[in-house]
């Protein structure tokens, strides 16, 4: 499930009755707070690398954006990761304004950073 994601956007809403429902804004924030006392994994899938390195962005500068980020609403499920993806938008370690959309797999246990572009 981590390593196929794409931008995703697609919006399933009668199809998500067939999908586990999705993590309040506030179950987003806890799991990243995960991740900062160290209990939560990062991953990073191929095309958040592609599109990182496209983008010249780093892996600091999307920690940055999840450690001091704001989560937006509205989760979308992505076919291509198979999950639910949320947006979190902040600055990157240069302060330009970034939005990460970042997967969370089963339990918590880890955040994948699925695509990181800049807002409209």
């Amino acid at each position: 499930m981590a390593d196929t994601p794409g931008a995703g956007g697609q919006d399933e809403r009668s199809n998500c009755t067939t999908h586990h429902p999705p993590l309040s804004n506030a179950e987003v924030e806890e799991v990243i707070a995960g991740f900062i006392q160290l209990r939560v994994t990062l991953i990073t899938s191929k095309h958040f690398r592609k599109q990182a390195a496209h983008r010249n962005v780093a892996v600091s500068d999307a920690i940055q954006i999840l450690t001091n980020g704001s989560v937006l609403g509205k989760p979308e499920w992505n076919e291509r990761y198979s999950g639910w993806t949320y947006a979190v938008s902040g600055h990157d370690v240069e302060g330009d304004r970034l939005e990460l959309r970042i997967g969370i797999e089963p339990g918590g246990i880890a955040i994948v950073l699925v695509t990181i572009y800049e807002p409209n």
